[in-house]
């Protein structure tokens, strides 16, 4: 899985003490994970329903487009479409695991996923399930970094290729 983080362009970072989120920055966070549940693995509706939201397109590498709202308090990352495996990464800035893994839990419980475990410390509450006809990994990236964000971020990996 950390290949598919390194992906998104994203470092992880050892892991350090995070205050935890501004509410309403979280609150915008648990939006940008309930429309990535809502419209995964189809990513075009994904990013549209990101910009009819208000998250705006902040930058594109090739592989993922990069949405951000709340003065980029709150970034999301989706695959594109030369991408292997459909993705969805929402970061929210000063998040904190405790808050990622609430975040997603009624996706959790919407794929039925069961608890996965990953030794790897950069990763915390790793759950395996079936989500629209496919396998998806969803789990929490304790500390992620960005040059404008940093904190927990939900990561949610479609195991059918697109």
């Amino acid at each position: 899985m950390r290949s598919v983080a390194v992906a998104f362009g994203l470092a992880i970072a050892a892991a350090s003490p995070v205050a935890a989120a501004d509410p309403a920055v979280l609150a915008e966070g648990a939006k940008a994970v309930a429309i990535c549940a809502e419209t995964m693995p189809d990513i075009r509706k994904t990013k549209a329903a990101l910009k009819e939201a208000g998250f705006r397109l902040d930058e594109s590498d090739g592989r993922m487009h990069y949405y951000t709202r709340k003065g980029a308090r709150v970034v999301v990352g989706v695959t594109t479409p030369s991408a292997e495996n459909p993705a969805c990464i929402a970061l929210v800035s000063k998040m904190t695991p405790a808050e990622a893994a609430t975040l997603m839990q009624p996706w959790i419980k919407a794929a039925h996923a069961v608890p996965f475990k990953d030794e790897r410390s950069d990763y915390s509450n790793t759950h395996i399930g079936a989500f629209k006809g496919g396998p998806i990994v969803l789990t929490v990236v304790n500390n992620v970094e960005l040059n404008i964000v940093r904190g927990a971020a939900v990561l949610a990996v479609g195991l059918i290729k697109q």
